[in-house]
């Protein structure tokens, strides 16, 4: 069974202690990582290097690294292959890149991806229910901040295509504010829902 180890005071297996991660990270973090909603609150130039911002990352990496299985098949709805570095041993990896005004390099995701070493699928700037993906194919679903002021209708739908994906049995790990309520939209998609809630944001694991 998986459990929903959100809150950890330990430093988890696999993921290095707060301060050294902060250091590993911070060559490869932009402030446009943040949310538009986040720059504004801040305010200041390279707001990335707020407190929090680091927080949510380690939380993320310890979220992952904790609770997803080896020999697992990824699928992501992100922004970038960050995330991706904090599997342990997965079997393959599929990331999904919705339509955004961001300007999406290819290279440098697809660049990074092969230093996992294992097959890597990636697809961008296309409708999420166009995507050519086989359902019930998945082992593990990510989505970390990605559905922060989408509309509703872009919430379910990035919901209808992870859950599609997994497998019976399969789960969704998911870091959302709580404004998206991602607890309650995996619930109405027939999901069983385990979360904490802490500065703002909803921390947890939806099982199909």
């Amino acid at each position: 069974s998986v459990t929903c180890r959100v809150r950890m005071l330990d430093r988890p297996q696999g993921v290095p202690g707060f301060e050294e991660f902060k250091k590993m990270m911070q060559s490869d973090v932009t402030k446009d990582r943040l949310s538009v909603g986040e720059q504004v609150q801040k305010g200041v130039k390279q707001s990335w290097v707020n407190p929090a911002y680091w927080n949510r990352q380690f939380v993320t990496a310890s979220h992952i690294s904790n609770n997803v299985p080896n020999g697992s098949r990824i699928i992501e709805l992100g922004k970038d292959a960050k995330n991706l570095y904090y599997l342990n041993e997965p079997k393959s990896c599929t990331l999904v890149v919705p339509p955004s005004n961001f300007d999406i390099k290819e290279g440098p995701i697809r660049e990074a991806a092969a230093k996992l070493g294992v097959p890597f699928t990636l697809f961008t700037e296309r409708p999420l229910d166009r995507l050519p993906l086989q359902p019930t194919s998945f082992d593990v679903a990510l989505c970390f901040d990605m559905l922060d002021g989408a509309p509703q209708q872009a919430s379910a739908g990035a919901l209808s295509l992870l859950s599609n994906a997994l497998r019976p049995s399969g789960f969704l790990l998911f870091l959302e504010r709580e404004s998206v309520g991602m607890p309650k939209l995996a619930k109405e998609f027939g999901m069983s829902v385990q979360f904490d809630t802490d500065g703002g944001f909803d921390v947890g694991i939806a099982t199909k």
